[in-house]
């Protein structure tokens, strides 16, 4: 039987956001994702501040500081995931929304070197 590949579009969050993980790790990014655990029958990611943290933060030596968010095709941000993303971007973090759609400036961006 032949695989059929799933259009990149159709992706859900957790695959979209392996498929960027799987990338930056090639080109050489360190990646952090807080990982749920299942506490009582509930999901659940244990932290300390305020919600709506982005889902990836990845470092390179001459790639630069991003962090990421990432989102299905129409998945909608949390009113904090916006603010985050506001107080990031004024803190001059390099901070994004990334969505299946936007692949080709994904993979850009993971290979772009920065000064």
């Amino acid at each position: 039987m032949a695989y059929k590949q799933k259009p990149i579009e159709s992706l859900s969050e957790a695959e979209w956001q392996a498929w960027i993980v799987d990338l930056a790790r090639w080109l050489g990014w360190r990646c952090f994702h807080p990982r749920p655990a299942q506490l009582g029958g509930k999901w659940a990611t244990h932290y300390t501040g305020e919600p709506g943290f982005p889902d990836l933060t990845l470092v390179h030596p001459r790639r630069g500081f991003i962090m990421v968010e990432c989102k299905t095709q129409r998945g909608r941000l949390t009113p904090g995931q916006k603010l985050w993303h506001l107080e990031l971007d004024a803190a001059g973090i390099e901070v994004y929304v990334w969505r299946p759609s936007d692949y080709v400036e994904v993979e850009k961006r993971l290979k772009e070197v920065r000064s």
